[in-house]
């Protein structure tokens, strides 16, 4: 299931202090990383933990939004959280055309469940095929910085997705740069989310190897 913005109660983005997205070619792993680990399979509760999340991204980061654009849950539903035609707020210097997932949990201390992996796999795959993403541009975030994230047993578990393995390439994106990408829909059927139209890309600043 896909559960849009107003499932969870997000509070208004402050647009303010939110980019434009130009394009998206590539995608960031993320897990949330508190220290008792996340396991409840309630909406309730993950909607709660969301806003929290939220709150904690405006007000320490000093961020327009929470900064992953979709968060999977441990029983595998997608929640909608930053505009994908934002620019996203998850890999500090390395956020412009990333697309930031984030799985609920501690993977240091926790697998991640094996829904989270389904739904991580078939979305990573939809993703890469509707962006023309190849499998060498998909990282968890210790690619990009010097953290732990997404921790050591979700870090590992990518490797061995199907859509990332050796041999398994995405389709060519189909829609030209400068119209509507195709729609962002659940792996199981359910409302979906109308990707924005992109605006032709702007130069890339240099990662730099840093927390965000």
């Amino acid at each position: 299931t896909l559960y849009r913005r107003d499932a969870w109660a997000a509070a208004p983005a402050d647009d303010r202090r939110l980019t434009s997205q130009d394009r998206i070619y590539r995608i960031t792993i993320h897990h949330e990383g508190t220290a008792n680990g996340f396991t409840s399979t309630d909406p309730r509760v993950v909607a709660d933990q969301l806003r929290r999340i939220q709150k904690e991204h405006q007000r320490r980061m000093n961020a327009g939004d929470i900064g992953y654009h979709f968060v999977i849950d441990p029983c595998g539903n997608i929640w909608e959280g930053r505009s994908t035609a934002q620019v996203g707020a998850h890999v500090r210097s390395g956020n412009i055309g990333n697309l930031g997932i984030m799985l609920l949990g501690n993977f240091n201390i926790q697998d991640p469940t094996a829904a989270q992996m389904e739904t991580l796999n078939l979305f990573l795959k939809q993703q890469m095929d509707a962006h023309g993403i190849t499998a060498t541009s998909v990282f968890g975030h210790r690619d990009l910085a010097p953290t732990e994230c997404p921790g050591d047993r979700l870090y590992a578990s990518l490797k061995q997705l199907p859509c990332l393995s050796d041999g398994q390439q995405p389709k060519p994106a189909s829609t030209p740069r400068n119209e509507a990408a195709p729609p962002v829909s659940a792996p199981i059927p359910a409302r979906t989310i109308s990707a924005p139209t992109l605006r032709p890309e702007k130069p890339e600043p240099a990662l730099t190897r840093s927390f965000f």
